[in-house]
């Protein structure tokens, strides 16, 4: 389940700032043709993390886990200067999708894709990175943490998705709730970091890194 209702969610998407045309169609598409379209980032979400890279202006930012690409591409419509976004998925299905979408937007060239698991594409990185946005496999969130701040300036920040997993980390039974939780207690008792969770949609966990 997720925290708050249909109804509360839909109003506070329609009293958010609009998603573009181009990023409504491929919202549509996602919906429609691939097998898990609740993978999708909310519209406000999408909105959070746009406003996020506006703040920061960060010149790296790195999305573990891309799916067909809504937010990467929202995250991409706020970057400037030279900023860019580094992303990787390993499904092909989904990667098809999302460079369909991304060769037809404007910010498109500020986007790189890695056709490769989250944590091989961590290692090949080089400091200093300004935002990570964490939304690959959950079983893998404490790994993706932890080298995530290594990688990370002081002050740039980490945003971790779906960090109360449909309500299950307040009884968490399966792995990904337990990994969840577990991440969520670890960032609770960093002294590396500031961070607050916030209720959206699923979730997300922002950290700071002192």
């Amino acid at each position: 389940m997720y925290l708050i209702n249909d109804a509360i969610d839909e109003y506070a998407s329609r009293h958010s700032q609009r998603v573009d045309d181009l990023l409504q169609e491929l919202a549509d598409e996602t919906r429609a043709n691939t097998d898990l379209p609740i993978m999708l980032s909310s519209n406000t979400s999408a909105n959070f993390l746009r406003m996020l890279v506006l703040m920061l202006k960060p010149k790296v930012v790195v999305e573990l886990g891309m799916f067909t690409g809504f937010a990467t591409l929202s995250m991409a419509q706020g970057l400037s200067g030279d900023g860019r976004v580094i992303t990787c998925e390993v499904n092909s299905a989904y990667m098809e999708i999302a460079k369909k979408y991304i060769q037809r937007s404007p910010y498109g060239s500020r986007i790189e894709i890695r056709e490769q698991p989250a944590l091989e594409l961590m290692d090949s990185l080089k400091a200093p990175v300004d935002l990570f946005f964490i939304d690959a496999d959950k079983v893998n969130y404490l790994n993706y943490y932890e080298k995530a701040i290594t990688l990370l300036r002081s002050g740039g920040m980490i945003a971790v998705d779906n960090c109360l997993w449909f309500g299950d980390v307040l009884d968490p039974k399966d792995e990904e709730a337990r990994t969840i939780h577990t991440l969520n207690q670890k960032i609770q008792n960093d002294p590396r970091v500031d961070h607050v969770i916030l209720t959206v949609k699923d979730g997300i966990h922002l950290v700071r890194k002192k």
